[in-house]
């Protein structure tokens, strides 16, 4: 016997509840995970890793997944890279997707690639359509201010000498090792 016309919507009703209420949950334990990220950090620090944690959740929303990496350049600058590997809901594949990289423009960070609705965001359809998408942050952005020995703010005159060759000669090359 199948079910009436009735039981149906409420099963469907029931559904997209539980599917919400695992959506939310998901979005609370990332906004708790930022907490616990941030706790003990202060200025721009601390804003830097808010910002990662903001990202992470517009992944999220929007349905994808979201990891982040740190990558060293051979000058010592701490670039953090984010990857977006495919969507929450996708099933795991032994096939390798093949790596995008989408690389920001002057005073951007890979914001710029998620700032939209998913049917358009560049990295958004790039993940949809089956690429491992990787978003850079050059050295100098609110993403990629550390250094292995120079303090922003403190080694200033040392830390922002640097030009787009610097980023080409070792940004790039530290980005495309790690993918």
């Amino acid at each position: 016997m199948r079910p009436s016309g009735d039981v149906k919507s409420k099963m469907k009703l029931l559904v997209f509840v539980i599917a919400a209420l695992l959506k939310a949950s998901l979005i609370d334990a990332v906004n708790l995970d930022s907490h616990h990220q941030t706790a003990g950090f202060s200025g721009e620090k601390k804003e830097r890793l808010e910002q990662i944690s903001v990202f992470r959740l517009k992944c999220f929303k929007k349905g994808f997944k979201f990891e982040k990496f740190d990558v060293t350049t051979e000058d010592g600058y701490i670039l953090t890279l984010f990857r977006i590997p495919g969507l929450l809901n996708e099933e795991p594949s032994e096939e390798a997707k093949p790596p995008v990289l989408f690389q920001h423009g002057i005073n951007l960070s890979a914001v710029s690639w998620i700032h939209h609705s998913p049917e358009v965001a560049p990295a958004f359809v790039a993940a949809r359509a089956g690429y491992d998408v990787w978003l850079t942050n050059h050295r100098g952005n609110l993403f990629s201010q550390e250094h292995t020995t120079l303090v922003p703010g403190k080694d200033d005159k040392k830390y922002w000498n640097f030009s787009f060759q610097e980023m080409a000669d070792y940004d790039l090359p530290a980005i495309i090792e790690l993918i």
